[in-house]
């Protein structure tokens, strides 16, 4: 409780000064990518007294082909999410496979993939919280309703930065609704992550794929400009195609280590992933 009150608080409280400012949203959120890093310093020192060792600070590389699921994952989203688009009447004129009404140059895919790579350590305050403590704290024995419950309340704690525009959206009250649904989704891949890797970093690199590749190859797809205004008719194919390829790469790493186990009867070292 004191994490959630900490994280919700540090993050909210500054958006308080757009009521006597309303021309300072670019002020606000200041302290937004770090509250949950914040909060988990004080509850871990401060308050439980439990210090850093099950964190996830550790960057072990040795886990480098997760890392590579991290960085790549948003481009088979977005060829799932343009036939989905069409399937669904969702797609604009012009809108075609593989990439909709424009196609990324191979500069421009290589540059969003090192972005999310260095920007992953702003992303890292995020993930030390969400991932560093609540998620393995939160339903500790059942993995993806603790998934399902972090993800609820992450898409929640976005909820003021919606209001004031940063997600650029027409229609910021829909988009209160269907936000939560795609941070239950990422919270469940950003939490499998946590327990294959046992550090926060590899989440922390998925995390900001999220934000740069995948946002970019959207904005390219519907509108024709990597920074185009995100519509709300990108919002369910999306939805559905970050569903479907995130859980898919969950459940199938998790049946694949079900039936490595079975055949291998004579290994029994841990394997959180399949408590999953």
């Amino acid at each position: 409780m004191w994490f959630v009150l900490l994280s919700f608080g540090l993050a909210w409280v500054p958006f308080l000064i757009l009521l006597v400012r309303p021309g300072a949203a670019d002020v606000a959120p200041i302290l937004m990518p770090i509250a949950p890093a914040i909060a988990c310093l004080v509850v871990r020192k401060w308050i439980t007294r439990e210090g850093l060792g099950d964190a996830g600070l550790r960057l072990d590389l040795r886990h480098w082909p997760l890392f590579a699921v991290a960085v790549l994952w948003p481009f088979a989203a977005s060829f799932l999410r343009v036939p989905l688009a069409l399937v669904f009447h969702a797609a604009p004129a012009g809108f075609s496979v593989p990439w909709g009404l424009a196609s990324p140059s191979p500069l421009s895919l290589l540059t969003w993939s090192l972005a999310a790579i260095a920007l992953a350590p702003i992303i890292f305050g995020e993930e030390l919280g969400w991932r560093g403590y609540l998620q393995v704290r939160l339903l500790a024995d059942r993995p993806l309703l603790a998934g399902a419950a972090t993800g609820l309340i992450w898409g929640v704690w976005h909820y003021p930065l919606i209001l004031v525009g940063g997600e650029q959206t027409a229609h910021p009250l829909l988009a209160l609704l269907v936000f939560p649904l795609g941070t239950v989704t990422m919270a469940i891949f950003l939490g499998w992550l946590r327990l294959r890797t046992g550090g926060v970093w590899a989440g922390s690199v998925a995390h900001s794929a999220n934000n740069v590749t995948e946002d970019s190859l959207g904005r390219l797809a519907f509108t024709g400009h990597a920074s185009g205004t995100y519509p709300e008719s990108a919002w369910a194919p999306t939805q559905l195609a970050e569903m479907v390829v995130l859980l898919g790469i969950v459940v199938g790493d998790v049946l694949w280590q079900r039936r490595r186990t079975a055949g291998d009867p004579g290994d029994s070292s841990p394997r959180p992933v399949v408590a999953a």
